[in-house]
């Protein structure tokens, strides 16, 4: 794992930043050694109910039974997806690959420092506009359902992840943006600020405008609102390899954290 000694303070507050964005507006508890939360009237968006920051687990448990007491309890709550991050326990991540009914994904955190790297320097079009009302976040589901996959991988179900979003700015986690451009709404993309430290988060390009550079301007502008809002550092998390983390990568941000997503379709 690459290493760069200036961001390694800045590493708690991103993997915070991740917790926080499920917690927000969220009924929390901690069961099978990490903690559940689950926001209610969202139960077909993945991401209304994750297990996160996994841990441990009893030695003499079984990583088989483990997965079947958590689908168990994620059918209880009635969600279409059984969805956790493992942040440190060995065992549950080298049994995923074996468990035909999960997905694993291996994501990883990306960290910047803004004493290091100016985004003003950089050249972006376009601009990022707040969704305040009904009018943008209107916008922002018409934008969603041109692409049946979100940000995070996961089912839009519609426009209905748009709203999901709104319910997280709402409990106040973060801000969302839509990314104007030529006179249309071409992405979206949302701002999480906590004491100095901003994360990106769902970062999503019309799939009409792909492969055209724009996924960059956008994490240039959105740096630059960070900035303006006070941060002192900037991150996010991506799938290893895949396309967001060479994104990440070019726009000079490093490799710091690691967390494996378990997730199934119930």
């Amino acid at each position: 794992m690459e290493t760069d000694q200036k961001l390694t303070a800045y590493a708690p507050a991103l993997a915070e930043s991740e917790l926080d964005y499920f917690r927000a507006g969220a009924t929390s508890r901690f069961m099978l050694n990490g903690e559940l939360c689950y926001l209610p009237g969202f139960q077909h968006i993945a991401s209304s109910c994750v297990l996160h920051n996994v841990s441990g687990m009893d030695p003499e448990q079984r990583p088989e039974d483990w997965l079947a007491m958590l689908s168990s309890e994620f059918e209880l709550l009635g969600a279409s997806c059984c969805r956790f991050y493992l942040t440190g326990h060995q065992a549950l991540r080298s049994s995923l690959p074996k468990h035909e009914a999960f997905k694993r994904v291996v994501e990883i955190g990306l960290l910047t420092d803004f004493t290091e790297l100016d985004p003003f320097a950089a050249f972006a079009q376009g601009e990022l506009v707040a969704i305040k009302d009904e009018e943008t976040l209107d916008l922002k589901r018409t934008l969603y359902c041109e692409s049946s996959l979100g940000p995070d991988g996961h089912d839009m179900q519609g426009g209905l992840f748009a709203d999901f979003e709104w319910s997280k700015c709402h409990a106040g986690y973060m801000e969302s943006f839509l990314y104007w451009h030529e006179g249309r709404v071409k992405g979206a993309v949302s701002l999480a600020l906590k004491n100095n430290f901003a994360r990106l988060k769902n970062l999503y390009v019309s799939p009409n405008y792909r492969a055209k550079g724009i996924a960059k301007q956008v994490v240039w502008l959105l740096m630059r609102k960070a900035i303006e809002k006070g941060a002192k550092a900037f991150g996010t998390y991506a799938i290893e390899h895949e396309k967001s983390h060479h994104l990440y990568s070019s726009c000079g941000l490093v490799k710091q954290l690691v967390q494996v997503e378990g997730s199934r379709r119930l």
